[in-house]
């Protein structure tokens, strides 16, 4: 084919094409005046229509080959633990408790616990994903102290564990009176029991005699009784509360003197004599066994060893006391004012339950054949002791 000299200056005006680093081809339609690409070396195919009569070049028809790899979209992953709120212990008893916890998102409710932090009684869980967790602890032992955690995992996975928690499995109590016995001297001061009859004290304050007697109370027919002179020492003294130990008698000495005496239950003979905790009066004396524990009347218990005369201190201050007696692992304090019992539990100094129905009267008492037996100048009064749950 003949090229007319138009022809030519148009190839030549458009020369090489370039595309992507590719050479382009040229050939000549005759038919449709067109030029048209024949080949190219590149990731892009065009055909590129060239109109002679507007010397412009124009794209035909684009295909376009992508090779492109995209990256996968990640979904969020929960890697949070449950959040533990409101750990709390409810309806304790003498022999069960129930744990409760809330968390943030439905998770599993799991405890473990024992009388340790070492939680060797092992684990129980309930069923179930929730946000409001209760977990049941049953067959407690009475006045016994747990220590617990408690865990919850989500549908992750994800464990949170609490902070070790520790309560007391205890009873609550109700009095009732039982009976009412006379006396027969005035001012008692204080009272004892061996399980069978009793040891009462008569003595006013600052009062230089005082007799002990042992006591009968279903006859009430004195057994054995000694007079004692000159106990408080100097004025402002008063001798108080009395307990037994099995083998003999201490009385509690407190005011400008303050010493623990203890005496031959068979001769009324003292045989011995430590210094007492107390600083003043009325106080008190129990005996859980082992150690004699002095209620001073100021507020504080203690525990005194007999052997030594050591002591050390159970209640650092209360309101002023008025009585003290030991009963399994509890400890019973009298409130010298509004004549409520506090009850303690006796391993750790924490209060079980005030018991408020005024029934001290301004007496000491002591525990007689599980009931409380409370002294004052219209007799000696016993009580029931009745557990609530």
């Amino acid at each position: 084919m003949k090229l007319t000299q138009k022809q030519l200056i148009l190839i030549v005006g458009i020369g090489t094409l370039i595309i992507a680093g590719g050479l382009v081809g040229i050939a000549w339609n005759s038919q449709k005046n067109q030029i048209t690409n024949k080949e190219l070396n590149t990731s892009t195919i065009a055909n590129t229509n060239i109109a002679s009569n507007a010397n412009t070049v124009i794209n035909q028809n684009t295909n376009t080959s992508s090779n492109t790899n995209t990256a996968p979209v990640e979904e969020d992953v929960d890697t949070s633990p449950p959040k533990i709120t409101n750990v709390e212990v409810v309806d304790i008893t003498m022999d069960s408790a129930t744990i409760i916890w809330l968390t943030n998102e439905n998770s599993t409710s799991m405890i473990e616990y024992g009388t340790t932090e070492e939680y060797e009684l092992g684990t129980l869980s309930e069923d179930g994903m929730v946000t409001k967790h209760t977990v049941p602890l049953l067959n407690l032992n009475k006045n016994s102290i747990y220590h617990f955690r408690v865990k919850s995992r989500d549908a992750e996975e994800n464990e949170a564990v609490s902070d070790d928690y520790s309560f007391t499995a205890y009873t609550k109590y109700s009095l009732k009176v039982t009976k009412t016995i006379g006396l027969p001297y005035a001012n008692p001061v204080g009272i004892a029991s061996d399980q069978e009859n009793l040891w009462l004290m008569f003595g006013a304050h600052n009062s230089l005699d005082h007799k002990l007697i042992y006591y009968d109370p279903n006859t009430q027919e004195i057994i054995r009784s000694f007079d004692f002179h000159n106990l408080i020492e100097t004025l402002g003294t008063g001798v108080y509360g009395i307990t037994w130990d099995g083998s003999g008698v201490w009385i509690s000495v407190s005011g400008n003197t303050n010493k623990l005496v203890r005496v031959d239950p068979e001769t009324g003979e003292i045989l011995t004599t430590w210094t007492s905790p107390t600083t003043l009066g009325p106080s008190d004396l129990s005996w859980d066994g082992n150690y004699i524990w002095v209620s001073t009347g100021t507020g504080q218990v203690y525990i005194v060893n007999p052997a030594s005369g050591s002591s050390k201190t159970f209640l650092k201050k209360i309101a002023r006391d008025n009585g003290v007696a030991v009963r399994e692992n509890e400890v019973w304090v009298g409130n010298l004012f509004d004549r409520n019992v506090n009850v303690y539990n006796k391993n750790t100094g924490s209060m079980i339950q005030t018991i408020t129905n005024g029934f001290l009267q301004n007496g000491n008492f002591c525990m007689h054949r599980e009931q409380i037996a409370v002294v004052n100048s219209a007799g000696v009064k016993f009580y029931s002791i009745n557990p609530l749950n």
